[in-house]
């Protein structure tokens, strides 16, 4: 394969006769943005590679609108021209997003130089990467381009008296050189008999000093010292011992590779860590996906806070920093060893950033196998508000994580005063759907809950999407966007979780509740490791959680539907189903079907709980028909029924929220939690 020194702007020539291809566009006008289109202009803002062990290539980029998106892998054939390699995506759409895509290595179908599906050969080839915008959310097109390589590029040819042709690097022969230096287990646990591994080659014969050093640069021990060394692949192991034979400290440690021959000198320098558990199979290099915040800009004196969420591809261990504009480190807000892969949500409330500015995050992760780190940011600054104008604050949307087979998302937020207020679903520019339009919502805690379904009735794909809360009144008008991800499984974790339970963080709402009744055998978790507070009761559920609540004596009843025709007659709920039938505490519908698979409403929930605490318990319930409890539970004909038990509810502190009940609202399993152990609070 032919070899050009290309300089950028070349590059950008070679690209751009590929680029006029794809997008049908003369040269000339590759590189200008379109005129007359709606939303933003198209914007690769960054694009990076990365080689893994197995020969693939993660071409990695960043965009900031929608779009759709081409990449391939060519060859230049000349100063100013090409062919395919490979095209990877064609014409692929992509949101505002830092994502990749995967070149196998192998020449591609549609490619212009080599057999599809094999190797691709050694030498230097280029990706590109080309956006369109997609009308009405972005306009013209963007692209960049850049080098890489594949295999071993150096010339092979020697010129010497055998048979075999010696790697002829480019340098001189007589200018020592130390390359293709990799390390094996770079964490690794020598009171586990584990080591580290470092191999490396030398160009031509020499002398090899390799030395470990402490963070503090003292000599740790001498691995080689000034011995001779042919040209070749040598590895070279470290089983994390000094001078005198004992296993050094936890810690970080630096190796020092040098060489010497002919009067010239080279060196490679890098880091081993020695940690008591590190695990040493690791297959792959961890890698960082999905990186967002929920919010860029947060008032950390209303106690405002933001969430970091990332992906983690592999088991490593994993920091998360806060520095100041300066680089200064302010915070580190996690900091865990042999985290398993998945996804995370980090909290940062801001305590510590000292005046209001801007502030970078960055997460760093590490394995045996490499490490790797990106970063963001994030503005700690004051929420204007002007006066008799409604303010939006302390909104978040499930902390950042959501999967719609685990129930409702639930937005919550805070209101200043009361407002007309509108919360809608969005995919960038796209509205997807609208959860509440121009409904009154009072001043304090306010909360929607969204099914996981767009306007359309689909269920959203995994991906990262945002919300908009509106709020207006007659003196004008508030809005806050978050950010969330919605997830296609029950995998996600949080860095602090609540006991058990790798979905909830130890601080949120129910955390308290749910861990009470967990150890009270009331609930229990599912197989997954997961709780699922935002997940819907059904009625059988119900009944058996508050009748266990209440500690009452279940009677066998397998193999009876007691006249329901829709009760299975060895449904795991019928001996709790025929417990409550006895005591009179629940009943059937007039259709003669009980529902025990339906979801149940909050107020129903609530009746059913205080029904059977007024029978098991002596729980007195005063009757109190009049007046209205709460801003959603008006007292009309329809309500009648209820009106006690809300009133009870109220009287009590039953529920999290003062001025709202949501009766008609299915009843989540954090809420039965909060419902329950508050119940227990209260001495009933």
């Amino acid at each position: 394969m032919q070899k050009f020194t290309t300089s950028i702007a070349t590059l950008a020539v070679l690209f751009g006769q590929v680029f006029g291809a794809f997008a049908g566009l003369s040269l000339a006008g590759a590189d200008k943005v379109l005129a007359g289109g709606g939303g933003l202009p198209a914007k690769i803002n960054s694009s990076s590679l990365t080689e893994n062990s197995d020969g693939s290539y993660y071409i990695n980029y960043c965009t900031d609108v929608e779009g759709y998106l081409t990449v391939g892998v060519y060859e230049a054939v000349g100063s100013t021209s090409s062919k395919k390699v490979a095209v990877i995506a064609d014409n692929m759409r992509t949101v505002a997003q830092c994502s990749y895509v995967i070149w196998d290595g192998n020449y591609g179908d549609q490619n212009e130089v080599g057999t599809n599906g094999r190797k691709a050969a050694d030498g230097e080839y280029f990706y590109g990467i080309t956006l369109d915008g997609e009308y009405p959310y972005s306009y013209g097109v963007d692209y960049k381009a850049e080098w890489l390589t594949v295999g071993d590029t150096r010339n092979y040819d020697d010129n010497d008296d055998d048979d075999d042709d010696d790697i002829d690097y480019d340098d001189d022969d007589s200018s020592v050189k130390i390359v293709d230096v990799e390390i094996k287990n770079k964490s690794f646990d020598p009171w586990d008999n584990q080591e580290a591994k470092l191999t490396f080659t030398l160009n031509t014969s020499a002398k090899i000093t390799l030395t470990i050093e402490d963070e503090d640069d003292d000599e740790v021990v001498t691995l080689i010292d000034n011995e001779s060394y042919k040209k070749g692949e040598y590895s070279i192991k470290w089983d994390g011992e000094d001078e005198w034979g004992d296993i050094v400290d936890q810690g970080t440690y630096n190796f020092i590779l040098k060489a010497t021959a002919n009067g010239e000198k080279d060196s490679e320098k890098g880091t081993l860590k020695v940690k008591k558990g590190a695990q040493s199979d690791n297959s792959e290099d961890p890698r960082l996906q999905d990186v967002f915040v929920t919010k860029d800009n947060f008032d950390a004196n209303a106690n405002e806070s933001t969430y970091i969420i990332y992906t983690l591809t592999a088991e490593a261990d994993v920091t998360v920093t806060i520095y100041d504009a300066n680089g200064k480190k302010v915070e580190e807000i996690e900091d865990e060893s042999n985290k398993q892969a998945g996804t995370y949500s980090v909290e940062w409330d801001g305590e510590s950033a000292y005046k209001n500015d801007t502030y970078k995050y960055k997460i760093y992760v590490e394995n045996s196998e490499g490490d790797t780190s990106k970063e963001g940011t994030i503005t700690v600054a004051e929420d204007s508000t002007s006066s008799g104008k409604p303010n939006v604050y302390k909104d978040v949307a499930n902390k950042g994580l959501y999967s719609p087979s685990e129930g409702d998302l639930t937005i919550k937020f805070r209101l200043n005063k009361a407002a007309d207020v509108t919360v809608e679903l969005r995919d960038g520019n796209i509205v997807l759907g609208t959860i509440i339009n121009d409904e009154e919502l009072f001043e304090g805690m306010n909360y929607v809950t969204w099914d996981g379904e767009d306007k359309y009735g689909e269920t959203l794909e995994e991906g990262i999407y945002q919300y908009k809360i509106i709020a207006a009144n007659n003196k004008g008008k508030d809005l806050e966007i978050g950010t969330f991800m919605v997830t296609g499984s029950t995998k996600y974790k949080y860095a602090d979780s609540c006991g058990s339970f790798t979905d909830m963080t130890d601080d949120e709402l129910y955390c308290e509740a749910v861990q009470w009744a967990a150890n009270a055998g009331i609930f229990t978790g599912y197989n997954d490791g997961s709780f699922k507070p935002q997940k819907s009761l059904t009625r059988a559920e119900a009944l058996k959680v508050i009748l266990e609540s209440q500690n009452v004596q279940i009677a066998n009843a397998k193999g009876q539907n007691f006249g329901f025709y829709d009760v299975d007659k060895y449904a795991w709920y019928t001996s709790y189903l025929n417990t409550a039938l006895n005591l009179g505490i629940v009943h059937g519908y007039e259709d003669g079907s009980f529902r025990p698979n339906h979801s149940i409403s909050r107020v129903e929930a609530l009746a059913m709980l205080l029904n059977t605490a007024e029978v098991t318990s002596n729980v007195v319930i005063p009757s109190n028909p009049y007046g209205q409890p709460y801003y959603d539970t008006p007292n009309t004909k329809g309500t009648k029924w209820y009106m006690s038990y809300v009133w009870f509810a109220k009287e009590y502190n039953l529920t999290e929220n003062d001025y709202y009940f949501y009766p008609d609202s299915n009843m989540t399993r954090g809420e039965m939690a909060d419902m329950l152990y508050r119940l227990y609070q209260a001495g009933f």
